[in-house]
């Protein structure tokens, strides 16, 4: 095993740390076959110590760090790792002293999936991945400590809240993709339909599982809808369907002018879409058409306040419906659609104690989003789809919940939420027939 530092004395300093190790094996410092005997050693401390927990990520050491090399002793061992024995085991798991997390685990993963070793860096990457949809990798529990930083049953330890470095293992999902997937049997085996759909908990694309990252393209098609001759998006698509870029989300409309083209003039409308869905065919470039990339400006169309979402009955709710509708009637064939998105991270405005000071100018409490009005026109918006594509996947566009989201609603307070608390929150903000978080 590699230690991880040298002292002015010539000692070395080994504690199993997991980042060290992946981070030689990444960087080829070390042949193959050294390689893999670091990564069996470690796999096999891992499993000797009893961590499998994986959900919260990994160790960065998988022994206590002895007292005597901490610089400092001023904070409890349950606090930041800092021993008082001088065995360090009364810091051990806290902090950085063992403590679990997304940070620098990465390269561990990274080792194992470039040593051909997929069925090791899964084991650990898919449950992480599990994590990261659950919320596990930020926000604060009941203690007042924050999810970044966890003991080994997943008591919290960290106090940022939101750790950037907890998300660099989320690069791994470029070395997964890449791996062979073993064939499906009769049993798993879904249909071959365009773009993406979902069964079980699992996105599939030509009938096989799929993961991908692909990129934010805003105003790939506004640009060319509000300016015909400005093709410049469209040469940019090209690039990224160059550079291997899979699939990117666009937005429909931003302003109430946008939307007005297409209920006054919907050739232009339709001749600009069709240009960028002819270029993502040529290119092989998947499409997310987000709908209502401000859905707070939509319902002005109809002369009405926001809360009119909520009213499936409404001109609003009529007016989105005709949009929807023949939208994806005309290009549900295409293979260039991917997905079907509402609009962008409409969770953000649900609920806000602080509603007031977003209102449009002139604006009431009717113009302000709730929970209830969200859902019903999150829905109303899923089933408009559904009547006429019966397979690709339907997305929200929402953001991660706000860290007090549950709080919002119950207690207009910004209380941070529990656990079980943001997965009701999930569950509530992605209602049926959505069937992508």
């Amino acid at each position: 095993m590699l230690a991880g530092w040298k002292s002015a004395d010539g000692q070395l300093h080994d504690y199993w740390f997991t980042f060290v190790q992946g981070v030689a094996v990444s960087y080829g410092l070390l042949d193959d076959k050294t390689a893999n005997a670091v990564m069996d050693r470690l796999l096999a401390k891992m499993q000797a110590v009893g961590y499998t927990n994986f959900s919260l990520g990994l160790p960065g050491n998988l022994v206590p760090v002895k007292k005597g090399d901490y610089v400092f002793h001023n904070s409890p061992p349950t606090k930041f790792g800092e021993p008082r024995l001088d065995d360090g085991s009364d810091g051990f798991q806290f902090y950085e002293n063992g403590g679990a997390t997304g940070c620098w685990a990465y390269y561990t993963i990274k080792a194992l999936y470039q040593l051909g070793r997929v069925a090791d860096a899964r084991r650990i990457f898919h449950p992480m991945l599990a994590g990261y949809a659950a919320g596990e990798f930020q926000g604060f529990g009941p203690s007042g400590m924050s999810h970044d930083w966890r003991d080994w049953q997943g008591g919290d330890h960290g106090y940022e809240g939101l750790l950037v470095e907890n998300y660099h293992a989320l690069l791994a999902v470029l070395d997964d993709v890449k791996t062979p997937r073993p064939a499906l049997t009769a049993k798993q085996a879904v249909p071959v339909t365009p773009g993406l759909s979902q069964r079980d908990g699992a996105v599939f694309k030509d009938g096989r599982p799929y993961r991908g990252v692909g990129a934010n393209y805003y105003d790939l098609f506004l640009r060319l809808l509000n300016s015909p001759t400005n093709t410049t998006s469209l040469a940019g698509l090209k690039q990224l369907g160059a550079a291997g870029i899979p699939f990117v989300r666009f937005g429909m409309g931003y302003t109430e002018r946008d939307w007005k083209i297409f209920f006054d003039d919907r050739e232009k409308f339709f001749r600009a879409f069709d240009q960028v869905v002819q270029a993502a065919e040529r290119e092989h470039v998947g499409l997310i058409p987000s709908f209502f990339w401000r859905f707070r400006v939509f319902p002005e169309l109809a002369g009405e306040p926001c809360d009119q979402w909520g009213n499936p009955d409404s001109k609003t709710t009529a007016r989105a419906r005709q949009l929807v509708g023949a939208v994806v009637e005309r290009y549900k064939n295409s293979p260039a659609i991917w997905a079907w998105e509402f609009g962008n991270e409409p969770n953000l405005a649900a609920d806000l104690p602080n509603a007031a000071q977003f209102r449009k100018k002139g604006g009431t409490e009717r113009d302000d989003l709730t929970s209830a009005t969200m859902a019903v026109m999150l829905t109303e918006f899923a089933q408009e789809v559904r009547r006429h594509d019966a397979h690709r996947l339907i997305i929200a566009g929402n953001s991660h919940p706000r860290a007090s989201a549950w709080h919002n609603t119950a207690e207009k307070s910004w209380k941070p939420d529990t656990r079980a608390q943001t997965l009701e929150i999930l569950r509530r903000d992605n209602p049926a027939p959505l069937d992508t978080i």
